[in-house]
Order: C-alpha cells, then structure tokens, then sequence
C-alpha cells in the first residue's frame, strides 16, 4: 500500500465528561511551510478518466464495476518514501469505486464479496499517484 494521507480533512475529536476532557486526538493536521499559489493547468475529467481505463482497463472487468464519486481533490502524499515527516498537496481526480466480485463457494453455491476503492489520477501530469513511488 502506498503510503499517504489521500484526500483527508483535518478531524479533531474530544469525548469530554463532567471531569472535563478525557481524550482529545487529532489528525491529518499540516502546516504550510514553503509554496504558495502557482498556476498550472490540469488535465480534464476525460483524460483522467482514460488514464485509469489505461491503467486498469486489462486486469478490471467493467462489467462489474460501478464508480460512486468522482471529485478533484488534494492529495497529501509524502515528498518521498525517505522523507515522510514532509509531505506535498497534489491536485487530483479520485474515482471511487464498487466491485462486486464473483467465485465459487462451499458446494457449488456462488457466492460475491463487494469491494471498494478508491484511485487517484494526478490532475497536473495524469500519472496514476500511487505509481509516484515505483
């Protein structure tokens, strides 16, 4: 699994009592250090859409598979597999996903499983996101 925080909102949680607070925890917190805005153009929903056919098309049977959401959203991945205490926001089109999956069961009976997905596609190059770190 590649690693990376894809698409998270910040989330701060507390379960507080008459005592007072007795957890608090946090999580997908960034703080910005460098960067700023910068302009760049990026790859229409088609050419994401045909990069995942691409990438996917030969080993996932459409057939079976329903996409749920797509949004553009930023991707925090970290700066590299050597650096993850620094991380880099990447704009990206996400295609979640559901497949029902078929095989053979106990006694001939065919049974299915559902499984969810989700895959980024880089919105600046069209890379699939998790090929970044191959």
């Amino acid at each position: 699994m590649t690693p990376g925080i894809f698409g998270r909102t910040p989330l701060i949680s507390a379960i507080v009592t008459e005592a007072g607070i007795v957890k608090l925890s946090a999580s997908s917190l960034f703080d910005i250090v460098s960067g700023g805005r910068q302009t760049r153009s990026l790859i229409s929903l088609e050419q994401a859409i045909e990069t995942v056919r691409a990438s996917f098309g030969g080993i996932i049977n459409v057939e079976t598979l329903y996409i749920n959401n797509i949004e553009l959203v930023y991707a925090i991945l970290p700066e590299s597999l050597q650096a993850l205490d620094s991380f880099e926001a990447w704009p990206a089109w996400v295609f979640r996903t559901t497949q029902q999956e078929f095989f053979g069961g106990r006694g001939g009976q065919q049974e299915s499983i559902t499984r969810e997905r989700a895959v980024f596609v880089c919105a600046i190059d069209g890379i699939i996101l998790r090929d970044r770190f191959r």
